[in-house]
């Protein structure tokens, strides 16, 4: 890609499923064809030191590459902190510091279990801005899609399932980022039918219906209306441990400092959406530029029992069954 050489060749690799264990070998040159390139400003390929006691740290992504800066768009994995940082010294003697590998069946892998968070019914205002993805208990636990880093926060509630009724006019502020040339930090609103959304990406060979946050000029281009000031909530020393507990106590670690910004919170972008009969049953709050980092919004008619709203007179160890949502399930209950 952009005039660079591809200085990686014999790659092979294989699979141990018994052991959980993929295996990738290729051959690179220390010093790299594309020493001096750059792309976005940034380094391409850079040499390998080979001198005794230089580390040379390992970072690794999973996620489509982005055609202009060449980096991937988003990953997310559980080693991401510094105190988890994985590094090689090429230089050093010849010597197997390898830990045996786990034989798979000795040692069962624990249960992941998702964060419970809020459920939004009867609200007609939200907030919309950007946080971490919670790996390995948010996103992907909760929707079982492959998730980037980051996520929609709802009224700060991590991609809550929001319910609407048809004939209601609801409204998103936006503070998701309004600067398209900063793809990282970019992430105008829309509604879609796509579980996961990212339109960009596909555009314009789309097969999505849009709803609400862009305004189409024909088949070949499209604007965004809901591209506001980014709000990212941060990590703290603290966000390590509590993604372990709950997620009142992880939702608690989090920098939100954003949301005090006045210039931030004032200039947030609004979407105004009034669902109405020929509106799915389910559509999906999500990012233009990026998958999956929204989630659910289920659509009622305007006289309709909430099917989020439980009748707990009769709770005590009897399942609840959720209306129209057989796939549900409701393990506690959140006044």
């Amino acid at each position: 890609a952009n005039g660079l050489t591809d200085d990686i060749s014999n790659v092979s690799g294989d699979r141990a499923e018994d052991a959980g264990l993929t295996v990738v070998r290729y051959t690179r040159p220390l010093t790299p064809s594309n020493l001096d390139a750059r792309v976005g400003g940034e380094t391409v390929d850079r040499t390998l030191s080979v001198g005794a006691g230089v580390s040379t740290f390992i970072v690794w992504a999973l996620g489509p590459i982005d055609l202009d800066s060449g980096v991937p768009f988003f990953h997310d994995i559980a080693f991401s902190s510094t105190d988890d940082a994985v590094s090689l010294e090429f230089g050093r003697a010849v010597q197997d510091n390898c830990v045996p590998l786990m034989v798979g069946g000795e040692e069962e892998e624990p249960e992941i279990l998702p964060f419970v968070r809020p459920l939004l019914t009867e609200t007609t205002e939200f907030t919309a801005r950007i946080g971490s993805s919670a790996s390995p208990r948010g996103y992907a636990a909760i929707t079982g899609q492959d998730a980037w880093g980051i996520s929609w926060y709802i009224n700060d509630i991590l991609i809550p399932v929001i319910e609407m009724r048809r004939g209601t006019t609801y409204r998103f502020l936006v503070n998701g980022g309004d600067e398209p040339g900063l793809n990282s930090q970019y992430h105008p609103l829309y509604l879609t039918d796509s579980i996961e959304g990212g339109i960009a990406q596909f555009f314009p060979s789309q097969t999505e219906t849009v709803y609400a946050g862009i305004d189409f000029d024909g088949d070949e281009s499209y604007n965004v209306t809901a591209a506001g000031p980014l709000c990212q909530f941060g990590k703290t020393d603290a966000t390590k441990a509590a993604l372990l507990l709950s997620y009142a106590e992880y939702a608690a670690s989090l920098d939100k400092s954003c949301v005090e910004d006045t210039s931030i919170s004032d200039a947030a972008a609004v979407l105004e959406f009034t669902p109405d009969e020929t509106t799915p049953d389910k559509i999906y709050y999500q990012c233009v530029t990026h998958r999956s980092l929204g989630w659910e919004i289920l659509v009622i008619d305007a006289d309709a029992e909430s099917s989020l709203q439980v009748d707990c007179s009769t709770f005590s160890s009897n399942i609840l069954e959720v209306p129209n949502e057989p796939d549900l399930v409701i393990n506690t209950i959140i006044n």
